[in-house]
């Protein structure tokens, strides 16, 4: 298993990532042992962050073992800070929660994971053994019961610095945005998703989804309304991690080697952002979410010598070239842990 590790992290490292957040780290696999020996090893060539998977067929099960663990393992270079919480499913599978039915089936509107008042009691558990709650959010409906959740465990501890997180968030509704700056989430998106995937945004997304299907994922309307964004592959879900091949297809609203010119390829355009906005999603937006902020996310004073060097200037090339800009170096700490000559 560690072998496997060493690999994923030199891949990543290749894409110019200098830090991890996994946040699906199984109480019941060997991950998380086998992590805290390569880091007690100094095996670890960048900063691991994860989060507990829950799992809401038998929530508490693992409670113990989690402030356990997150007590233990509390190095520079791995931490598990987070829980993480499925709220829904996915558009896909019919099993993402939305406020308004499916298209195709006008008195489904999928199915909520949790009992609000169940989540709630889980969610204040979490919060106050001091993880930060991570949480899955595909549709809107979803997206509510998660700011109702946290409107309770809010009221419940007061005092306490959080920061929640919500990942991928499909469909919103623009009602909801007010409440996300509220409750200052880092909102971490997946812009590697933001396109019109062939054979699947018609086939399924816009059947599903009708007009939705056009205004899903929300970038600049995040943005505008003042959320604090960050960026994610959910890898193996994206197979190619790079935060390039993200920046260019946020940028632009449509997939790799399509015509960002051409409107029938382009989703949602109003949702397209600057480079600079995700490169700030991907630096300094993720570091603030993983709560790496101290360390790492910007160049400074006082912060880790984290760094990419890039063949070309990413804010000079056109926006349909930004994923073919090579990585020269990733810089971890102050090392090479990528070098394109000889690597």
């Amino acid at each position: 298993y560690k072998k496997a590790i060493c690999w994923g992290l030199k891949f990543f490292a290749s894409l110019g990532v200098t830090a991890v957040v996994d946040p699906v780290l199984d109480p019941n696999g060997p991950a998380i042992d086998a992590l805290y020996e390569m880091e007690q090893d100094g095996e670890l060539i960048m900063k691991y962050r994860g989060a507990f998977r829950t799992f809401e067929n038998d929530p508490y099960r693992h409670m113990n073992y989690m402030k356990e663990t997150s007590d233990r393992v509390r190095s520079h270079f791995f931490k598990i800070d987070q829980a993480k919480i499925f709220v829904d499913g996915v558009v896909e599978g019919r099993t993402a929660f939305l406020k308004e039915p499916y298209a195709d089936e006008p008195d489904y509107c999928g199915d909520a994971i949790w009992k609000t008042e169940d989540l709630i009691e889980f969610a204040k558990r979490i919060d106050a053994m001091g993880l930060d709650l991570h949480f899955h959010i595909i549709g809107d409906a979803a997206c509510a019961q998660m700011l109702d959740v946290l409107d309770a465990v809010r009221a419940a501890n007061p005092n306490r610095d959080r920061r929640p997180v919500c990942t991928h968030l499909q469909v919103v509704d623009p009602a909801d945005y007010p409440r996300l700056v509220d409750h200052k989430f880092s909102a971490v998106t997946n812009p590697y998703w933001h396109f019109k995937y062939r054979g699947f945004f018609d086939e399924i997304e816009q059947p599903y989804l009708d007009e939705r299907a056009d205004h899903e994922y929300p970038m600049q309307s995040l943005v505008d309304a003042g959320v604090i964004l960050g960026a994610a592959s959910d890898y193996n879900v994206t197979p190619v991690p790079a935060a390039l091949r993200g920046i260019q297809i946020g940028v632009t609203r449509c997939d790799i080697g399509e015509d960002p010119e051409d409107p029938e390829r382009v989703l949602a355009p109003e949702e397209r952002v600057s480079r600079r906005t995700l490169l700030r999603a991907f630096t300094m937006g993720n570091a603030y979410s993983a709560r790496l902020d101290d360390i790492a996310g910007s160049i400074e004073p006082g912060k880790c010598a984290d760094m990419v060097i890039l063949e070309k200037d990413l804010f000079e090339v056109p926006a349909a070239e930004i994923c073919a800009i090579r990585i020269l170096q990733t810089i971890s700490e102050g090392e090479i842990i990528y070098d394109s000559e000889t690597d």
